[in-house]
């Protein structure tokens, strides 16, 4: 695997076969430009084998085998899984308290919970009972209710110290966190001064790498694998969800 892309694609060896043999130039063209990668079901076996790869769900081989890459686990979660949204927030909430904890965060706060119904409500019109539809994202965010973000982010430590620049560097790009603009200047602070200081409001926001993945898959042909997927119904009613932190640096 290649590993370029955050969509990952399992199909069956004729289809796969085809893609290798130029009977879907778009589909090519996609895997090239790395908006999906796809892989064949024995390509897939093999890499379990030898734990070169890590899913969450195994593929079904019935054209739907679609997932989504989860930066913080290094691990790809199937757009079926109604946890999806769980799975996302939870992680990343986790590996968001780990760095801020490594960056020497002497206390992180959360000024508003995930339990708000206003930030999580969806309402989309479109097709029902086709396996990927509006009812299975909105299955997703009412899991992800259940989740106390309280106790997966918050941290008190006033005697708390940052770790070296180099261990920092290390979690935050082995995480999945290197895309994230705000840590990477914190970061750059911690390189510069050996420590950061001062109270500060941060945004965090969750989701995004859904949404983007769900935008991705309804630009491709998705019909070539089973037409009954409609992932623009998905595409329009993933949402971001934006909270504060308090961090606290002494």
């Amino acid at each position: 695997m290649n590993n370029k892309s955050e969509v990952l694609a399992i199909v069956d060896e004729d289809f796969f076969y085809g893609i290798e043999n130029g009977y879907y130039p778009q589909l090519a063209q996609d895997i090239n430009e790395g908006r999906i990668e796809i892989i064949s079901i024995e390509q897939y076996n093999n890499l379990r084998k030898c734990s070169q790869i890590s899913i969450l769900t195994n593929p079904k081989n019935q054209g739907k085998d679609f997932y989504i890459k989860n930066p913080y686990t290094n691990s790809y979660v199937s757009v079926l899984d109604d946890n999806i949204v769980y799975e996302f927030i939870k992680d990343r909430s986790l590996v968001m308290k780990e760095a801020l904890v490594r960056l020497g965060a002497k206390e992180i706060k959360l000024e508003d919970n995930i339990s708000d119904k206003d930030n999580l409500a969806i309402s989309v019109e479109g097709k029902a009972n086709n396996g990927v539809g509006n009812g299975q994202m909105e299955a997703a965010y009412t899991r992800a209710q259940s989740l106390n973000l309280h106790s997966l982010i918050e941290s008190v430590d006033p005697n708390r110290k940052p770790k070296s620049y180099s261990v920092v560097q290390d979690y935050i790009f082995s995480h999945g966190l290197d895309k994230d603009s705000g840590i990477m200047l914190y970061l750059e602070r911690l390189k510069e001064d050996g420590r950061l200081f001062g109270k500060e409001k941060y945004e965090i926001t969750f989701c995004s790498e859904i949404q983007s993945a769900f935008k991705i898959l309804s630009s491709i042909d998705y019909k070539l694998f089973n037409a009954e997927l409609d992932f623009s119904i998905e595409h329009n009613c993933v949402h971001t969800v934006t909270k504060k932190l308090y961090l606290d640096f002494g």
